[in-house]
């Protein structure tokens, strides 16, 4: 296989896999929507249990309060994490920035408010602008890791580079 078919079978599949992983992401989002109240109040109690020295020690007594934390701070990994993973699609794709922020803004704006309507047809869930901000707030975080991330990168492999006296 020559260079040039090699590279294009390597973009290809990292941005299929790249697109894939975004989709299930957002369907992991989206089927926790989906869980009924009763049993998404059972998974952030568990959660809540097992963090409970970390959040007693923070100053969370109140197992409601403890609780109602792991949810807010689930909501807003979940929207980090599709943050990262939208950034590395549109990086893999080679979009130009006009689109990028296109497909980044819909991603991280409109995905967070779908899930939120989700929510109000699923028994013992609401729909609450809050949790939008929590989620966008997740989003930007994600955005913002990401970047450093490149930066972080884009700094190293410099001094990485042989100096032009050497």
């Amino acid at each position: 296989m020559d260079i040039r078919k090699s590279k294009r079978y390597l973009f290809i599949t990292g941005a299929v896999l790249a697109t894939v992983v975004l989709l299930v992401w957002i369907g992991v989002i989206w089927g926790h929507s989906m869980m009924p109240g009763d049993m998404s109040s059972d998974e952030s109690g568990f959660v809540a249990q097992i963090l409970k020295p970390l959040l007693v020690f923070l100053g969370f007594n109140d197992p409601n309060k403890r609780t109602y934390i792991v949810r807010k701070v689930a909501h807003f990994t979940e929207y980090a994490i599709l943050a990262m993973l939208a950034r590395h699609f549109v990086r893999v794709r080679g979009l130009g920035r006009g689109v990028s922020l296109l497909v980044l803004s819909v991603l991280l704006f409109v995905t967070p408010a779908i899930d939120e309507f989700i929510q109000s047809f699923v028994p013992g869930r609401s729909c609450t602008i809050k949790d939008v901000c929590i989620d966008v707030s997740g989003g930007i975080t994600g955005h913002i890791l990401y970047q450093i991330g490149i930066w972080t990168d884009q700094m190293k492999r410099r001094h990485e580079l042989p100096s032009a006296d050497g």
